[in-house]
């Protein structure tokens, strides 16, 4: 599976990323994480950005480990 990740908002390659990995027959993952400041902030500091109060990046991060939980078979 490819999870696409550092993606920037609006960006008009991410679209045709998505296409050239599809054509290849990529498992595109659905949830994807975008390049935010506060990712770099939080690794600059040592923590992983689920441990940041109020940083919207730990909603994508979440979303990604549901759906991976659920996709592997771990409760």
């Amino acid at each position: 599976m490819v999870v696409l990740n550092r993606l920037k908002p609006r960006a008009l390659d991410n679209a045709e990323t998505k296409r050239s990995l599809t054509r290849k027959g990529a498992d595109l993952c659905p949830v994807e994480l975008p390049d935010l400041n506060e990712v770099h902030r939080a690794y600059d500091i040592e923590v992983g950005v689920i441990e940041v109060d109020g940083a919207k990046a730990s909603d994508d991060i979440e979303a990604l480990w549901a759906y991976l939980r659920k996709r592997l078979g771990i409760a």
